[in-house]
């Protein structure tokens, strides 16, 4: 049932954005593997010429399998992320790696008139008024997360103490690699001082 649903609105969607579904038909035919790992779900995405098509089953092999949880797969996809900076956001990419990314950039090109969409069913101030109050909340929203974690990791490094500063951990890192080497040191040390008795 999820799977037709989010077939469904992925299919609504394209219809009212025509360059996306031409990016999509130069895709027609392949197969991507989406594994949500943080929900533990799986889906095959099936590229036709005019659709999308989501299964939960699939026999052969994907062409692309684009695995994460599903925060990291929005932010990679968001940001525009490719290679490397894929792994930032927690996102693996395995098989056709292209075809990964041109998915990522069809999805962050989609251009959805959201306002003209609503007003359809509500009006055209209503529709305004609606997408406009959803834009503020979301940047409300997104300065309100950023100075949480901000605060959250304030207060655990400097009030609370429960983590360590980049400084320190760095510093604790180069304590060890020279313990390290002393170590190494003395063993050879001992080593060459145990052959001297044994002569």
């Amino acid at each position: 049932m999820f799977y037709l649903a989010l077939e469904k609105a992925i299919n609504h969607i394209l219809r009212f954005d025509p360059d996306t579904l031409h990016r999509l038909e130069k895709l027609e035919g392949k197969v991507i593997k989406l594994s949500l790992t943080d929900w533990r779900l799986d889906c095959y995405l099936f590229i036709y010429p005019s659709e999308v098509r989501i299964s939960q089953h699939y026999q052969g092999l994907a062409d692309t399998v684009i695995r994460g949880k599903l925060f990291g797969l929005v932010r990679a996809g968001l940001a525009g992320a490719s290679g490397p900076a894929l792994f930032d956001q927690g996102v693996e990419v395995e098989g056709d790696t292209e075809l990964g990314e041109q998915i990522r950039d069809i999805l962050r090109r989609v251009d959805l008139d959201t306002e003209e969409y609503l007003s359809r069913f509500v009006g055209d101030v209503a529709a305004h008024e609606i997408v406009w109050r959803s834009k503020r909340a979301l940047k409300l929203g997104k300065q309100t997360w950023h100075e949480l974690r901000e605060n959250i990791r304030e207060f655990c490094q400097v009030e609370a103490q429960y983590l360590p500063t980049r400084t320190q951990v760095e510093d604790f890192y180069g304590q060890v690699a020279r313990l390290r080497d002393d170590v190494d040191r003395a063993k050879a040390r001992l080593e060459r001082l145990k052959s001297k008795i044994h002569k």
